[in-house]
C-alpha cells in the first residue's frame, strides 16, 4: 500500500487554508523561496499543518485534519457530527465528537462527509 503525503496550512494571521494544489504548485514565492520550505520550515509558527489522512469522503473530496464531518456507523441511526483530529497515543486519526469532546477512531465509520472546516468559518445563512 503506498501512503500519500499531503497538506494544507491555515495561516493563523490571515485566517486562510491554503490547499495543496497551490502549495505544491507554487514552486517559489516573491522573495524567492520555496512556498513549501517557508511553511514547514522559515515561517512554520505562522501556519497550522493539515494532514491528509488517507481517506476521502462520499463526495470524492480529501480528508484533513480540521475538517468538520458528518460521519455514519452501520450501528447508529444518526451521523456523528466532529472535527477530524490525529491522536499521536493511538497513531490514528479520530473524530472528535462535537456533543462531547471524546473521539472515535476514523476506520470505524462507513461514511463519512465533509461539511466545513474548523479553520474556516462558515458563510452565515
Amino acid at each position: 500500500m503506498t501512503q500519500i503525503v499531503k497538506f494544507k496550512a491555515f495561516h493563523k494571521k490571515d485566517k486562510i487554508i491554503l490547499e495543496w494544489n497551490i502549495i505544491k504548485q507554487s514552486a517559489w514565492n516573491d522573495r524567492e523561496c520555496s512556498l513549501m520550505y517557508d511553511i514547514l520550515v522559515r515561517r512554520k509558527d505562522d501556519y497550522v499543518i493539515l494532514p491528509f489522512t488517507g481517506r476521502t469522503d462520499k463526495n470524492g473530496r480529501d480528508i484533513y485534519a480540521g475538517d468538520n464531518c458528518k460521519c455514519f456507523n452501520l450501528t447508529l441511526s444518526e451521523p456523528l457530527l466532529g472535527v477530524i483530529e490525529y491522536k499521536e497515543e493511538l497513531t490514528a486519526y479520530v473524530l472528535r465528537l462535537k456533543i462531547d469532546n471524546s473521539y472515535s477512531v476514523l476506520y470505524g465509520f462507513h461514511e463519512i462527509e465533509i461539511i466545513g472546516s474548523e479553520y474556516q468559518q462558515e458563510p452565515e445563512e
